[in-house]
Order: structure tokens, then sequence, then C-alpha cells
């Protein structure tokens, strides 16, 4: 039995996660849609950004799809790929676990000093604790790929994981008042 095409697995993967996120899981999950009006304001929706990271996946697969018509020689699936893709996943999985838990455990740690008395939820919106999670589990996040990618940390992987993370927080944060970065809105 012949086995299937790596990429081709891949494109429809990606399609159908990408589907799943923006058509079902999204609005099924979120308590506003894409824009929120309220007395005449208009706001971003807790489910744009999931549908927008959907139609992306949507795209991105329906792009690897087409180009890998146009590729002469096809790699085949084999374990190594799976292997990658559960790194990927394990990768994933961490740098989501250290945005949501960062802020909070760092609460927690300065509550039980005697350094503050005050809970995640009422810090989460003032810096530097709106930007723990995100910084350090984006930082982990890009980091890591360019180190699975490169086969090796370095030093370099890390200076750009950061400078990522910190450009990404500041253009999510500084231009809207009301918006808290991930994961801090669901805290």
């Amino acid at each position: 039995m012949p086995r299937p095409n790596a990429d081709l697995v891949l494109a429809l993967l990606a399609i159908v996660s990408g589907l799943l996120l923006a058509l079902v899981w999204a609005p099924l999950d979120s308590g506003t849609g894409l824009i929120e009006r309220v007395r005449g304001r208009s706001s971003i929706g807790d489910a744009l950004a999931p549908t927008v990271v959907g139609f992306v996946l949507v795209v991105s697969g329906a792009l690897l799809l087409s180009v890998q018509h146009l590729l002469t020689r096809a790699d085949t699936l084999v374990a190594a790929n799976v292997v990658y893709l559960a790194r990927l996943l394990v990768l994933v999985f961490v740098a989501i676990s250290l945005m949501r838990w960062a802020g909070p455990m760092l609460v927690s740690l300065l509550e039980f000093n005697g350094l503050s008395d005050a809970s995640y939820r009422q810090l989460r919106a003032t810096p530097p604790f709106t930007y723990v999670g995100f910084v350090l589990g984006g930082t982990v996040l890009v980091t890591g790929l360019i180190a699975m990618i490169e086969h090796r940390l370095t030093l370099h992987a890390v200076l750009i994981g950061v400078l990522t993370a910190v450009i990404l927080a500041l253009i999510i944060d500084l231009p809207f008042n009301n918006l808290l970065l991930p994961p801090n809105g669901d805290v």
C-alpha cells in the first residue's frame, strides 16, 4: 500500500482544522460575534481572533495543496513527519500554558511573599502583569520554532523570540484602550 503524500495530508489537515475552528468552535465557544456593537460603538468580538486564525489555516492549506501539485517530487508521510508534528504540538501547548499561567503565578508569588494583596483579575490590565504571559509564551513559541527549524537553540533565536513577542504585544495592546492581551480577557 502506498504511503500518503505528506504535503497533501498536512494541507487537508489545515483546511479541515481551519473550517472547524472558524465555523464550529469559534461561534459555539464565543460569547459575542466577530464584531460587537454596544450603544452605537463597535468593538472586537470574542469570535474575531479564532475566526481569523481559522481563515488563515484554510488559506494556508489551500496554498499548500495548490503548490503541492507543482512539485516534481513529493515526499511521502513517514514517522519523522509525525514526530515533528508531535514536537510542534507540545511546543504550542507549553507556550499557550505559559501565556495562560505566567501572570497568575507571578501575582500568587507576590501575594505569598506579602508584596501584593491584589488578585490577578485586578492586576491583569496593568503593566507588567498584562505582558508577562503573552511575552513569555510568545518568546517560547517563536524561539522554539526557530530551534526546531535550525535543529539547535541559539542566543540569536532567543533574542528574535523576545523581540517578536514584545513587538506583537505592543502592536496589539497600545492602539486599543479596552482590549486585553490574550489570555488576560479570559482570566
